[in-house]
């Protein structure tokens, strides 16, 4: 939970482009992490095949984070709620 505060800091506090991969492995510092091996799985093949959706709301102009949802059993939960603002399209 402290990785994803830090990253929704850096985006909505910040304005960091946290999808730019010569950003993100420093947003990782002093965590117990390898930015390695998170660049490694942003930029497999089917991550990017699922998230692709993504990347053409992006080119319409679209700059919000998804809500992220969790279920535990039969008890669902937030993780964290999502976001809009609008930036320039692509």
């Amino acid at each position: 939970m402290r990785r994803l505060a830090r990253l929704h800091r850096a985006f909505h506090v910040e304005d960091v482009d946290i999808a730019d991969l010569s950003v993100f492995p420093g947003l990782l510092h002093g965590f117990d992490a390898d930015p390695r091996r998170y660049t490694k799985a942003l930029t497999d093949t089917a991550t990017l095949e699922r998230t692709r959706h993504f990347g053409e709301a992006r080119s319409y102009g679209d700059a919000g984070s998804p809500t992220l949802l969790f279920r535990d059993g039969e008890k669902p939960g937030t993780i964290t709620l999502g976001s809009h603002r609008e930036s320039s399209p692509s």
